[in-house]
Formats: structure tokens, sequence, C-alpha cells
């Protein structure tokens, strides 16, 4: 399980499954520590086995410091020319194309404008913490 908490970045489960002496061989450990710096988690991952051995402290009562634990934050890069890529024909040209090409081209503007336009999904207020690049330098 704690493969898992390092890749999903689970870190309060992670202290509970240490705490709950879950058998890890030596072997394992050393797997842990490099599957955790291979995904760039090191830092976490040293604090979350140092809170993991400590028991006087209940689980909300562990401060996750902000510099290690900071605001996972997303991005979202396009570009205006993206609009362009896969062109797809409009509905007087060629319907039957047009749907073919919709539900069968995984990138076509149509995706990129349902996700990213104006009011595009990713615009919804569940998203609002997305930084958004529209015309990145090449």
């Amino acid at each position: 399980p704690l493969f898992r908490c390092i890749d999903r970045q689970a870190w309060e489960a992670a202290v509970l499954v240490h705490r709950a002496d879950w058998p890890t061989s030596e072997a394992d450990i050393n797997k842990l520590f490099d599957f955790a710096a291979a995904r760039g988690l090191t830092t976490e991952w040293n604090f979350v086995c140092e809170k993991g051995v400590e028991t006087e402290s209940a689980l909300q009562d562990i401060i996750w410091p902000a510099e290690v634990f900071g605001q996972v934050s997303t991005a979202v890069v396009t570009h205006s020319i993206c609009g362009a890529h896969g062109a797809i024909p409009l509905d007087v040209d060629d319907p039957a194309l047009r749907q073919k090409m919709i539900s069968s081209t995984l990138e076509n503007p149509h995706r990129l404008e349902v996700l990213c336009g104006e009011r595009g999904a990713l615009r919804a207020e569940p998203f609002r913490d997305i930084r958004w690049s529209t015309e990145p330098n090449a």
C-alpha cells in the first residue's frame, strides 16, 4: 500500500500505514525511497517516514509544512494555433465525414473548445485554480 500512497501522494494514508506497522522488508524500504525519489517526492516521503514513527501525536495534530506540501496547481498550456489542428468540416460541408472525424479523432478543435474555450468545462468554478497560458513562446 505504501507504493500506492506515494504514487497518489496520499500522505495521511501513508502515515497511518506506517503507524499500523505494515510488514515491510528491508529491500522494500529501499525500493520505497527509490520510488519516491523517481517521482520527485523525496522530501515529502522523508517527512512522512518521520511522522510515521512518531506515535505520540494524532494524525490531525500533524503540521504539514506548506513549503513541502504546498497547494498542488495545474496549468493548462494551449495556443491559438491548436484550434486549427485537425480542422473538421462544417455541418453543411459533409455531415458524415464531420461526425466520423469528431468521434474518431482525439485531438480536434471542437474538443479543445469544449474543454478550454471561453465557456469550456475547465473554465467552470470547480477548476477556478487552474493556471492558463494561452499564448506561450515557442
